[in-house]
């Protein structure tokens, strides 16, 4: 039985070698990947500071920029801050950028866009400002100069 099994692999061996070896091609190399643009701003869009909050804040966002450079399927990033979120995430649906493009065509881009919000100081009370007086003490009746006298 070995020698019949060892006769069949010769047999077999030899039919296998007599095949022709066909000669290597060379495969092309791949084409270079069209160049990418990224979506720009076309429009600095500021997000309002939410009324009831203090403090400032950094909310960052995911934003899907379509074709036609709005912005869609907006994702807050970072940890949950009550006001500051919905405030950058509806100003966010008003931003629009030029679209991104993988050579001339545009193509949908994923990005994060970031909004920072710092308090602004209310204007001063009238009350609250220093008043600067200037002038001249006159003695009344006579209408003349005083002088040596310091008025705070």
């Amino acid at each position: 039985m070995r020698r019949g099994a060892a006769l069949c692999l010769l047999c077999l061996a030899a039919g296998a070698s007599a095949q022709p070896v066909p000669d290597p091609q060379r495969e092309a190399p791949p084409a270079a990947p069209e160049p990418f643009t990224p979506p720009k701003l076309l429009e600095e869009v500021p997000a309002p500071y939410p009324p009831g909050v203090a403090g400032s804040a950094r909310v960052l966002l995911q934003l899907d920029i379509d074709e036609r450079g709005a912005p869609g399927n907006l994702v807050v990033l970072s940890p949950p801050q009550p006001g500051f979120d919905e405030s950058a995430l509806a100003t966010a649906e008003k931003l629009r950028f030029l679209p991104g493009r993988r050579g001339d065509r545009p193509v949908p881009v994923r990005i994060q866009y970031a909004f920072n919000f710092i308090p602004v100081a209310p204007p001063p009370r009238p009350e609250d400002l220093p008043v600067n007086l200037e002038g001249t003490l006159r003695e009344r009746g006579t209408r003349r100069k005083l002088s040596g006298i310091e008025v705070i």
